[in-house]
């Protein structure tokens, strides 16, 4: 970590933060898009709280990032974090929306995990 003060949690913190924000922005879109209407236009009139939620998380995280990266560096930090939001996403089309993984996807978890855990490591 680069010198500076930044909310605790270290760089696994920080990234499953920003992770789970991403997740989440996600989740909202699905939402809206299995709820929703017939067209695009549709589904925004219909669900705008739940879309305009999501591109609130999305420039959230944006910033939320910049600030971040001031102190940890691009590539551990940016593996990790995208690496979990992957796992968070999958963990939740699961669990919220019942679709189901494939045997090469829980492998290509397995494998997230492990990167996730020695790109994290340092």
């Amino acid at each position: 970590m680069k010198n500076g003060l930044l909310p605790v949690g270290g760089l696994l913190g920080q990234a499953f933060f920003l992770a789970c924000l991403l997740a989440l922005a996600h989740g909202l879109l699905k939402w809206a898009a299995v709820k929703g209407g017939e067209s695009l236009l549709e589904t925004l009139l219909r669900y705008w709280y739940l879309v305009g939620t999501a591109l609130g998380i999305y420039g959230f995280i944006f910033f939320y990032y910049l600030v971040v990266l001031k102190h940890y560096d691009l590539g551990p930090l940016y593996g990790v974090y995208t690496g979990l939001a992957v796992l968070l996403v999958l963990l939740m089309s699961v669990g919220l929306f019942r679709e189901t993984l494939q045997p090469a996807q829980l492998a290509g978890c397995a494998l997230i995990s492990v990167g996730v855990y020695l790109v994290g490591r340092g």
